[in-house]
């Protein structure tokens, strides 16, 4: 379980925000005239004169909280709020094989397993009490709550058989079966938001769910969900031994991977955020679709050189429908993590590797990949459409080499150093495309403000007359992490009876990203 601020404005929009509005003005104001650290607070921020985020400004009609209230994001004030998230895990597996060990070759088995995942993540009030991570929800400070149990109960049974052709020809054919059964319980209390940071339908002023599931009347229920999937997965591989030193080989399956449930609320949440936009993400759904997948693949591997050289290389193009990708959607809510389906992309590349042994001490391998992806179908995000597909890097190498020897009666010494390369990766389905945000323009938002404040005419201090406020589109092509490589050492020290390693991993500290999350339209 873990924490952090959030990366939204504040948006205290109760009728009444106590603590949370005061241990966010009192940090504002501390950071504000106490001067910030690390240009924090420099960057260009709105905090109209005389007011600070999330002061009350009347205008006329009833009193609007957070108007005022764009921040840069993660600062250290309160005004942030809070994240948290908790997941929990249980799990029991069982598989059986039977196979023969003379003659026909082949092999059957069964597989089963029983998964229970409790998933919960709420966002709330910072007061400035620091970390109090005990529970996912705190009567008076939860705003919203994602909170359920899910039951997963999988069985599959699967088997496959070498026919030998001829005396250099084998075709193996292999079988599988998954039937997975999916269930959800939620466990979110029907209870009003805390209204300590965004717990206010902006529509009707009424006070909003914990949970935007839930109908507003406080009586309803959230019903439990169940589905089954299952899938029958073939394979067909073909191989003819051409020569004693190599071999060709052809391959076609059918992959599968179970649909499943997000938590409940996520649907209506992101249409509730961001249902007025041109980008907002469309077929967010409580749900998710199997992912099904069928690869072709057509190689040679070889043994040259007295078989003191391996060299393979092969070629593959495989097409999935419905492919499930982790969506993070980030707003003033923060960060919420939902599965949803890709409609259609496809991969095609190609791969070589090599193992050589050069002396009876050393030896030198390598590989090397590249891919060609792209969404051909996206109907959660449309415009993305022709744009890589996520989390696949353009190419891979690696390279490496292994000495090994004695160094005196009984002890071996074995060193190996590995280099590896790892392409260009975009991390979102989002790339080099531009989106309409929530701050592209907020001119009605604050020449409202000015009504207040100032002058119709000219639209209130520092609020143009009839003048865009905003910041613009947003353009992504930085949510791609560039290439690099790392090198990794491991050294043992081996005799019969024991083994001492020393390694490191990116041994010269190279800098790269792990993640890159990009919020569209945030």
């Amino acid at each position: 379980m873990y924490s952090f601020d959030l990366s939204a404005a504040p948006d205290l929009s109760g009728p009444t925000v106590g603590e949370a509005q005061n241990a966010c003005s009192e940090s504002f104001q501390d950071l504000a005239l106490g001067g910030s650290q690390n240009g924090l607070l420099d960057s260009p921020f709105f905090a109209f004169p005389g007011t600070v985020p999330g002061q009350a400004v009347d205008l006329g009609i009833a009193p609007v909280f957070g108007l005022n209230a764009l921040l840069p994001p993660y600062t250290p004030s309160t005004c942030d709020g809070y994240q948290y998230q908790e997941r929990n895990q249980e799990s029991k597996s069982f598989e059986a094989r039977i196979a023969s060990n003379d003659g026909l070759q082949w092999q059957a088995g069964i597989y089963y397993a029983d998964i229970e995942r409790e998933s919960a993540v709420s966002y709330g009030a910072d007061l400035g009490d620091g970390v109090f991570l005990a529970q996912a929800f705190v009567p008076g400070r939860t705003d919203l709550l994602f909170a359920d149990t899910f039951d997963t109960e999988v069985l599959s049974i699967f088997g496959s058989v070498d026919l030998d052709i001829t005396d250099r020809q084998v075709l193996s054919i292999a079988a599988r079966f998954d039937e997975e059964r999916r269930e959800v319980e939620n466990n979110v209390p029907n209870v009003q938001s805390a209204q300590a940071f965004g717990g206010i339908n902006p529509n009707t002023f009424a006070p909003a769910t914990i949970n935007p599931a839930f109908d507003g009347s406080f009586t309803d229920s959230i019903a439990d969900r169940e589905e089954d999937f299952s899938q029958f997965q073939p394979k067909v591989s073909w191989r003819w031994d051409a020569a004693d030193e190599y071999s060709v080989y052809a391959s076609y399956g059918v992959g599968f991977r179970s649909g499943g449930f997000n938590n409940l609320g996520s649907a209506e949440l992101v249409d509730a955020q961001f249902g007025s936009f041109g980008t907002q993400p469309q077929n967010i759904r409580n749900d998710y679709d199997k992912e099904i997948s069928k690869s072709f693949e057509l190689g040679v591997k070889s043994e040259l050189l007295d078989r003191r050289v391996r060299l393979n290389a092969a070629v593959f193009h495989t097409e999935v429908q419905d492919n499930q990708f982790f969506n993070f959607i980030a707003g003033n809510f923060g960060i919420l993590r939902v599965i949803n389906n890709i409609d259609e992309v496809t991969l095609q590349g190609a791969e070589v590797d090599f193992q050589a042994v050069l002396t009876d001490n050393l030896t030198v391998y390598g590989a090397y990949g590249v891919v060609d992806s792209e969404i051909d179908r996206n109907l959660n995000r449309p415009f993305t459409e022709g744009n890589d597909v996520p989390l696949t890097p353009e190419s891979t190498i690696n390279l490496g080499m292994q000495w090994s020897g004695d160094v005196a009666k009984g002890l071996e010494l074995v060193a190996r150093v590995d280099w590896s390369y790892i392409g260009k990766t975009w991390f979102s389905t989002v790339q080099n495309n531009t989106t309409v945000n929530a701050f592209t323009d907020v001119s009605a938002l604050y020449q409202g403000i000015g009504v207040a404040f100032g002058d119709v005419t000219t639209g209130g201090p520092g609020i143009p007359a009839g003048g865009i406020i905003g910041f613009g589109e947003s353009t992504f092509d930085r949510g791609r992490r560039d290439a690099f490589d790392t090198v990794n050492l491991r050294v043992s020290l081996e005799s019969e009876h024991w083994k001492a390693t020393l390694w490191g991993d990116n041994v010269f500290d190279e800098k790269y990203l792990e993640e890159i999350i990009p919020a569209p339209e945030f």
